[in-house]
C-alpha cells in the first residue's frame, strides 16, 4: 500500500529560496503545509505563483515570541493526515536523487520512526558549502552536518514542545507521549541516510532578512569549499522560475569575497577548536 507524505514548511521572509525548496519536493509528496507568519517581502505572491493543488498555504501574522513557533508546528501536526512527515525550510532544496531515496525509504522501512540525512551548509553561493570541521549537530552520538527530516507519525504521543536554549534562543522539537525527544528513542529507530540536501541558511535568503532577527545571526562572511565537479546541483535550480524570484545561479561578489577572505580562516581555526 503507498504510504502518504506531507510537508510542514514554516516560513518569514524566505522569497530568495522558497519557490525552489517546494518545487524540489512537490513531485514525491501528498501535501505540502505553508504557514506563512508575516512575511514582508514576496514569499507570499511566490508561493502562489506555484500551481498545485498539494499546496496548501495558511497566513498568519508576524509571530511576537520565537515560543510560538512550537505553536504552528504543533498545528501542523495537528491537522496531518499522512505516514511520514517531511520537514522542510524556506532555504532547504533538495537534489532530485537524494528526495527520490528519501521517499523510497519511507516507503520500504515502516519500522524506521526518523531519517536522518546530511546537509550541505551553503557558503557564498550555492556553489560552495562548509566543510566539516567541527559539525553542528549531534545525533545518537555522530556530530556533523546532518538533521532529522523524516519523522514516521506513528510515534505514540508524537508533539512539538519548546525550550529556551543556553544562549537565550528558543527551540522546538518533536517529542513522544513520556517527553523523550523522538531521535533519543534508540539508534535502532534511526535510519541514516546518503541522501544530502542543501541548506542556505548562512546566506542571503530576503531583501528582509533584517526583520528575522536570528537570521542575522546565521549570516555567515566565509569562503566555502567548491562541490566538486561531479556533483549535480538540484534540477530544480534550472526551472523556469517567476520573474519575483532572484537568480539563483549567481555567484558570490567582490563586496562579500573581501571580508570572507579576511573572516575565513578565524571561523575555521574557531570550529577546530570546537
Amino acid at each position: 500500500m503507498k504510504i502518504k507524505i506531507w510537508v510542514h514548511c514554516l516560513v518569514r521572509n524566505e522569497e530568495r529560496f522558497i519557490w525552489f525548496a517546494i518545487n524540489s519536493v512537490i513531485d514525491w509528496v501528498d501535501r505540502v503545509l505553508v504557514y506563512d507568519l508575516g512575511s514582508t517581502d514576496h514569499t507570499v505572491e511566490i508561493i502562489k505563483t506555484i500551481k498545485n493543488k498539494k499546496i496548501v498555504l495558511k497566513e498568519y501574522p508576524k509571530n511576537k515570541d520565537m515560543i510560538e513557533l512550537g505553536k504552528y508546528r504543533q498545528q501542523m501536526l495537528d491537522e496531518t493526515k499522512a505516514d511520514w512527515i517531511l520537514i522542510l525550510d524556506g532555504d532547504e532544496i533538495w537534489p532530485d536523487g537524494s528526495i527520490r531515496k528519501l521517499t523510497s525509504a519511507m516507503e520500504q522501512n515502516d519500522s524506521a520512526e526518523c531519517m536522518v540525512v546530511p546537509t550541505y551548509m551553503l557558503l557564498g553561493d550555492i556553489f560552495h558549502y562548509q566543510e566539516e570541521l567541527g559539525g553542528e549537530y549531534q545525533i545518537a552520538g555522530r556530530k556533523g552536518h546532518f538533521n532529522v527530516r523524516a519523522i514516521n507519525m506513528k510515534i505514540p504521543g508524537l508533539h512539538i514542545e519548546t525550550h529556551s536554549n543556553q544562549q537565550g534562543f528558543f527551540r522546538e522539537g518533536y517529542f513522544d507521549k513520556d517527553g523523550k525527544l523522538i531521535y533519543e528513542r534508540g539508534e535502532d529507530k534511526l535510519l541514516f541516510l546518503d541522501a544530502p540536501y542543501l541548506h542556505a541558511s548562512h546566506l542571503r535568503r530576503s531583501s528582509k532578512d533584517g526583520e528575522v532577527f536570528e537570521r542575522q545571526m546565521r549570516f555567515k562572511y566565509e569562503l566555502g569549499t567548491p562541490f566538486p565537479k561531479d556533483f549535480k546541483l538540484p534540477g530544480v535550480f534550472f526551472k523556469k522560475y517567476p520573474t519575483l524570484v532572484e537568480n539563483p545561479l549567481k555567484k558570490m561578489p567582490l563586496k562579500y569575497k573581501i571580508p570572507a577572505f579576511f573572516q575565513t580562516p578565524l571561523k575555521k581555526i574557531k570550529r577546530r577548536l570546537s
